[in-house]
């Protein structure tokens, strides 16, 4: 019962410091109608009601009665403590140091999280961030030793877990393989920092305006009256809106660090002290004569001042940063000293000064702040913590395109050489001296245009490592260390941005305006071209830079999967996984390493049938092959039945993809030879006859087919691999469009007369990979007429294109579910036998995918040796080679580290029907240790 009551007590404490630190109007904060350490239990509850999911179920009077009982509890932990609280009141920062004492420890001079607590110390940070509760745990541990003072403020911005057993596994060395360079920063950090610095940056202000502007198209409200909807407008002038909010919190921040300092006297005249205390910045630091605190609470309670006055207010925090060149003026006031090899986290110094600092303020007898100024900082808080739910992903919507939403703002406020300049040092540097064991790092990039630019881009992030020494890395199975530069434990891979179709979009248009578009062009025309022209400049670059370009180990394609299909690189792919390049070194012939690949599949997609085929086409068109990369494939481990379930059994998407996924699954079903789909197989026949015809035979006329098979048997008169086709009347069937389907991996070029045209002599190897000589198999499929005529109409017809785009809403049945499961089975063992490895990513998949538990990731149905002991079992799973990774650390606010002890920690919480643990503790442990070698076996670079 102590053991439920400790879960339930934290949990309690998590959800309500969520409430007051995420949900509390600041502008009532602001006007001092709330106060941090005057929260009712009554208005504490009506927060937590509205806003937390673990009080969904609870009335108003229910949840009444835990906030009481939180504050009861404070009050008797305060009485050891030699603190008064009161009574059915909430001191949110009392709150926060009752958490921290449960969540967290001090160790070695260091606060690490309580392995136990793993898992809820990971929902908290994902709402409020690291540096406050960590920042307060610091404190409450200095008070408690007595010290006056502290000088380091170095710590990690991800901290450690104190679970020695597992830390001793990952020493061994771990391996980084899916991490994309920008997001994986702590870019907010950085960014908070330019805001509260230069908040009349015009830049940054443009920046917060656009954010600002779609967030409010998202929660506007539309009201219904006299039969039209009537918006409320967008101002950007709101007392909510985030520029007033940024600079609230720039002069929050300078009036509290100019008192901390001793620039400003406690009470002015106006604040209700008298002249001769009053006191100014000029009698004192050199600063003008307004800044009293009476004057502060003015400006916050009236928005428009804040703009009027903001130029003072830059002002005053140049006048702070005294000509410094630091990027923080809290910087130039501290006497902060760093710890050995923790150089990198000196940016973020002056911050945690400033939150330490007001923190124990807080937290004192007799404190130097008065009581409105501690209520300021509340507000400087929330305001901070706002502004993070726009940078980093904290919503628990589904999606990738939710995602995309915030990871595509890390660079908005990081326009500066300055800042540039710190994230790349803080990209690669810090992750690689603060993990010694941390063996080999993927550090991807988005290649240019240019060779030039592609070897400028990675120069500069070479650059940023150069004054490093060389470290020294521990031995896999052996405690003798190996000498090793830093710059061999990580590579680049080059990966592509996916973008949606704009022939789509321009035929979408022009068909609602009445009119027509009269050229045709392929599908992705325009970003074929451009992809193309990237992929030459990387050739170009590892022609010409040979040095710099054996620091590339392979290429990607990542972003938003929905709407660009893995045929859209199938030619690049191929071209530049084949691409040779010798060159001339000490009088020898050197080789250049071949580039691997790797491909973001699988992670968001409309139907799990078509999370599959895009999986397949994949593995199909790029040519991956043994040692190649899938990333994230969570259409090939999750379990269809839980998917659809979650979907209600209903899918929406364009129809052009329906009939894909149904023609897709069909072949899946003849190709893996599947027992009992008979039901299956009818439905899907079904369904493609009554789609096909929708879009295609109804948009197909009989001239137009005679025209084109006429003008093939022309052109193929002589050739002898074309002998077969002949003119006739084409009966189109669900196979012959399964056939045409493995056409796609083909330049659409080779088939825009309707017929398949083979390039007779290739110019170059460019020309030479626009056919794919892998799929399919037969060569001859290329010559049956309804295959090419299939094929090109897919591209071509700008009739069949828009038919495609209509958006269907289908509700799957059991046996179209069963065929999914089947299919995905057959699929796990294709992939283990390929030799192709998959990139797992924990706390991405988690938010972006329809689970929120790591319990539930579905990596344990790629690979559960270890875990289950029963033959049956372990037959029944394809044992793929998997890896964790972190993806986009900055976005999720995680680590490495981080990832495998979450994973360690819900896998030890899983329990069977009895209630008993499902994994035995060693036995977690062991899974993780082979998939930690798997991860170290999977790099690009030898």
């Amino acid at each position: 019962m102590i053991k439920e009551e400790r879960a339930h007590t934290i949990e309690n404490l998590c959800a309500l410091t969520k409430a007051l630190f995420c949900e509390v109007e600041i502008g009532n904060v602001l006007d001092g109608e709330v106060y941090f350490d005057d929260i009712s239990c009554e208005q504490a509850a009506r927060l937590a009601v509205r806003t937390q999911k673990l009080y969904e179920r609870c009335s108003e009077l229910e949840c009444q009665k835990k906030m009481e009982a939180i504050s009861d509890a404070m009050c008797r932990r305060d009485r050891q403590r030699m603190r008064v609280s009161q009574r059915g009141k909430i001191h949110v920062f009392e709150l926060l140091a009752d958490l921290d004492e449960y969540l967290l420890l001090m160790q070695n001079g260091e606060v690490l999280c309580r392995y136990t607590e793993m898992l809820s110390w990971r929902d908290l940070i994902q709402s409020i961030g690291e540096e406050i509760p960590v920042s307060a745990m610091y404190v409450i541990s200095d008070l408690a030793a007595g010290e006056s003072e502290r000088l380091n403020f170095t710590w990690s911005v991800v901290v450690r877990q104190n679970n020695e057993a597992l830390n001793a596994i990952l020493r061994r060395g771990i391996s980084e393989h899916h991490m994309h360079l920008w997001p994986s920063v702590p870019y907010f950090q950085v960014s908070w920092l330019n805001l509260m610095n230069k908040p009349l940056e015009g830049v940054y202000m443009k920046r917060l305006l656009e954010i600002d502007r779609k967030e409010w198209s998202l929660q506007q409200k539309t009201y219904f009256s006299k039969e039209k909807f009537f918006v409320e407008p967008y101002t950007a002038s709101r007392a909510d809106s985030l520029v007033t909010l940024c600079r609230q919190a720039a002069l929050i921040r300078a009036y509290l660090c100019s008192r901390l300092n001793g620039f400003l006297p406690e009470r002015g005249p106006k604040d209700g002290g008298s002249k001769e205390d009053s006191g100014s910045w000029k009698d004192e630091g050199g600063f003008g004569t307004s800044w009293t605190l009476g004057w502060v609470k003015r400006l916050l309670k009236y928005p428009e001042n804040i703009h009027i006055n903001s130029d003072q207010i830059q002002n005053q925090i140049l006048t702070l940063q005294n000509g410094t060149q630091e990027m923080d003026y809290m910087l130039r006031m501290s006497r902060y000293q760093q710890i050995k090899g923790q150089r990198e986290y000196a940016l973020f110094g002056g911050e945690r000064l400033f939150l330490y600092s007001v923190i124990r303020d807080i937290y004192l007898t007799y404190p130097s702040l008065c009581r409105e100024e501690h209520n300021l900082f509340y507000a400087y808080l929330l305001i901070m913590i706002k502004l993070r739910t726009k940078l980093v992903q904290v919503d628990q919507r589904t999606g990738f395109d939710n995602f995309q939403r915030v990871q595509d703002r890390k660079g908005y406020f990081l326009e500066d050489a300055r800042s540039k300049e710190q994230i790349a040092r803080l990209a690669i540097r810090e992750p690689l001296k603060h993990t010694e064991y941390l063996r080999e790092m993927e550090v991807r990039i988005a290649p240019r245009d240019t060779a030039e630019r592609i070897r400028n881009d990675i120069q500069t992030l070479e650059n940023a490592g150069r004054q490093d020494r060389e470290f020294w890395l521990p031995g896999e199975d052996s405690v003798d260390a190996v000498p090793e530069p830093l710059k061999k434990r990580y590579y680049y891979v080059l990966h592509f941005i996916k973008r949606q179709d704009e022939g789509l979009e321009r035929i979408k248009k022009s068909r609602e305006e009445g009119s027509r578009l009269f050229y045709t062009e392929c599908r992705h025309a325009r970003y074929r071209k451009k992809v193309e022209r990237t992929a030459r400049a990387i050739c170009l670059f590892r022609e010409r830079y040979a040095e710099l370009a054996c620091r590339v180990g392979g290429i990607d394609a990542c972003s938003q999967e929905i709407g660009c299909r893995p045929e859209v690189f199938a030619s690049v792919f191929r071209g530049l996984g084949e691409h040779i390049c010798l060159q001339e070194e000490l009088g020898e012939q050197v080789l250049l390493p071949r580039l691997r690949k790797t491909y973001h599949v699988g992670e968001d997609f409309l139907d799990m049938a078509d999370g599959l085929r895009a999986i397949d086409e994949a593995i199909r068109f790029l040519g991956l092959d043994c040692g190649d990369r899938l990333g994230h494939a969570l259409a090939l481990c999750l379990d269809p039945y839980e998917w659809y379930q979650v979907k209600n059994m209903q899918i929406s998407l364009p129809v052009q993809d329906y009939i894909d996924n149904v023609a897709w699954l069909y072949h899946a079903i003849q190709r893996y030879h599947i027992p009992q789909q008979d039901q299956a197989v009818h439905f899907l026949e079904k369904e493609f006859g009554y789609y096909f015809n929708r879009v295609y035979i109804s948009n197909m006329e009989e001239k137009e087919l005679d025209y084109i098979m006429n003008a093939a048997e022309g052109f193929y008169k002589n050739d002898y691999e074309a002998k077969q086709y002949h003119r006739h009347r084409c009966d189109f069937s669900i196979d012959l469009y399964c056939r045409a389907w493995m056409l796609r991996g083909d330049d659409p070029a080779l088939y825009r007369e309707g017929y398949f045209k083979p390039i007779q002599i290739p110019v170059d190897s460019w020309e030479r990979h626009r056919l794919n000589e892998v799929c399919p198999q037969d060569a001859g499929i290329r010559y049956i007429p309804e295959c090419s005529l299939l094929y090109y109409f897919y591209h071509y017809s700008e009739a069949v294109k828009y038919a495609g785009t209509e958006i269907v809403n289908i509700t799957v049945n059991q046996d179209y579910i069963a065929a999914v499961k089947a299919a995905q089975h057959r699929m796990q063992f294709d992939i283990a036998r390929h030799g192709l490895a998959v990139e797992s990513n924990p706390t991405s998949n988690a938010k972006i995918s329809t689970f929120r538990e790591y319990s539930k990731h579905p990596i344990i149905a790629l690979y559960n040796r270890g875990l289950v002991h029963s033959t049956e079992e372990l037959r029944r799973c394809a044992q793929v080679n998997v890896s964790i990774n972190t993806d986009d650390s900055g976005v999720f606010f995680t680590s490495l580290e981080s990832e495998y002890a979450v994973m360690a920690r819900a896998l030890e919480e899983v329990v069977d029907a009895n209630g008993e643990p499902q994994f035995c503790k060693w036995e977690i442990y062991e899974w993780l240790d082979q998939i930690r070698r798997m991860g170290n076996e999977q790099g690009f670079v030898r």
